[in-house]
């Protein structure tokens, strides 16, 4: 496994202990028994023979102590060692070790999901490779910072998934570091796929625009920001029409200098400290406050207290000029309807982008992509509780005839029509993907050699006695199927799939509509 050097704290708490003393106790006992050895045997009397003997054994005795004690301490480092593979290689972020010229020299197992290439492929590859050209000088000048100057890097740059082409925004944290070994510098390296991330941003500050245009355009609805010493940060167009000062006047000065009463000051500014030490605004209530001119304007003002990352607690309140209370509630109503409005467009396209990233929209099955992000894990957890993982790769027998006989419409009713035969006759613990055009992909978790056979010959059996075109009851299609287990057939994702295909490609030469189990390695 090439995998990151284990710390050296981790090294100093299960290191063996210097084997000085047993080589002490054997040369011991080795010069007891050369200065007795010969003639000297027979000079030795009874007792000196019996001491010698004693020493002898107490000699053995702290040399089994000492075997004991090192097998105990090589327990704990393979212990530790195996703490040191789930935090390292199952990590949910990418783990990348490179040299000053930019080449991978380590690279954990997400990484190799990320990028979409084997961690034996990855090593002496560049990084750059893998990054889109547009965002390449950047990585250069992070990089060349980092090794020059020493400070650590953090920047996103856009990334290139190798199998499938797609493009991911990822984030970089690049730190220097020292090879334990050679002492040469080196760039620690934490890769992390942001991409969902990016969306929610994009559109949280969409949102955050669509709200600023309306707070900006609707002329009835006076909104006004408050930092928490009552300083006034925002002030729209309304608030400049009802209350008589510009935005320019308005910004920076105190709310309670501007439009509450002398009356009503100190229990205003009581009510701003409250609101800000709490995080709950008052209750929204009708309040005679003060124009520019020294008028008085009745208002119905509601009051929030929200709080912006990096900026602290902040006050918002909308007041409403009671003179227009309808044509005023009316505009609040559908201000507030367009905001939900958009706040349930967005979880929408939230869970539609989430939901199309892993199925397949035709069959609903999982994708290739879900498989890709899968396996890997499964076969994992696979190795470590010790069971078989099963792999069926089934492809229909000349679809594309269905295609040309009855129309492409006949031939999505027949996938969508497999794809539910197959997800009837497996347990809900097995995944269904759909692996291409009309190939599909069964995993079947902790199982059997003979159990797989025989579910695979169910959804043969199954597919073969489907209607899939009701006005012509004679077409049929069938199935062939390739089977193959973990660990028996390859222990890694990309040998466990390649003896699935040549076991359909076996099933395919044999006739078709026949299910053929790979040949053991």
């Amino acid at each position: 496994m090439n995998c990151m050097p284990i710390p050296h704290d981790q090294q100093n708490d299960s290191a063996a202990p210097p084997l000085g003393a047993e080589q002490t106790l054997r040369q011991r006992a080795e010069e007891k028994l050369r200065a007795t050895r010969g003639d000297n045997l027979d000079a030795l009397s009874l007792d000196q023979a019996r001491q010698l003997l004693h020493e002898l054994q107490v000699h053995q005795i702290e040399l089994e102590m000492q075997n004991e004690e090192l097998r105990r301490v090589q327990g704990a480092l393979e212990s530790a060692r195996a703490r040191y593979f789930d935090l390292y290689d199952l990590a949910p972020v990418g783990y990348i070790t490179l040299n000053p010229q930019g080449l991978i020299l380590q690279a954990n197992l997400r990484t190799t999901i990320l990028l979409g290439v084997s961690r034996g492929d990855l090593v002496k590859q560049p990084l750059s490779h893998f990054i889109v050209p547009e965002d390449q000088d950047e990585y250069y000048l992070r990089r060349r910072h980092l090794f020059t100057i020493g400070t650590p890097q953090v920047y996103e740059v856009r990334m290139k998934h190798n199998t499938t082409g797609d493009v991911f925004w990822a984030r970089l944290e690049m730190t220097r570091g020292q090879d334990s070994e050679t002492q040469a510098q080196v760039c620690r390296t934490t890769l992390s796929d942001i991409s969902e991330q990016k969306l929610v941003h994009a559109a949280l500050r969409e949102n955050e625009e669509r709200f600023r245009t309306i707070v900006e355009s609707v002329s009835h609805i006076a909104v006004q920001g408050y930092a928490p010493d009552g300083t006034v940060t925002l002030w729209n167009p309304a608030s400049e029409k009802l209350y008589g000062y510009s935005a320019a006047e308005a910004l920076g000065k105190h709310l309670v200098d501007l439009i509450i009463p002398p009356e009503m000051q100190i229990a205003m500014r009581q009510a701003i400290a409250q609101m800000m030490t709490t995080g709950i605004g008052i209750p929204g209530s009708e309040l005679l406050l003060m124009r520019k001119d020294g008028s008085r304007v009745a208002v119905f003002s509601n009051h929030t207290v929200t709080e912006v990352r990096g900026r602290g607690k902040e006050l918002y309140r909308i007041d409403i000029d009671l003179t227009e209370r309808k044509q005023l509630e009316n505009a609040l109503h559908a201000a507030n309807l367009l905001l939900e409005n958009q706040l349930g467009e967005l979880q929408n396209l939230h869970i539609q982008v989430l939901e199309q990233s892993i199925r397949d929209p035709l069959t609903h099955l999982y994708n290739r992509r879900y498989l890709n992000e899968t396996l890997p894990r499964e076969i994992v957890l696979a190795f470590r509780h010790n069971y078989a993982i099963g792999i069926l790769i089934l492809d229909i027998d000349h679809f594309k005839t269905i295609n040309d006989t009855y129309g492409h419409l006949a031939g999505d009713e027949t996938l969508v029509a497999i794809a539910r035969a197959l997800t009837t006759h497996l347990r809900a613990s097995d995944i269904v993907c759909r692996y291409g055009g009309e190939e599909f992909l069964c995993l079947l978790m902790n199982t059997t050699q003979e159990f797989v056979l025989h579910r695979a010959e169910q959804l043969r059996a199954a597919i073969a006695d489907l209607l899939i075109v009701p006005v012509h009851p004679t077409a049929r299609v069938t199935a062939s199927i390739g089977v193959a287990l973990l660990p028996t057939h390859g222990d890694d994702m990309i040998a466990i799939l390649k003896s699935a295909d040549e076991a359909l490609y076996q099933a395919k030469t044999a006739g078709r509509n026949c299910v053929r189990l790979a040949q053991a390695g």
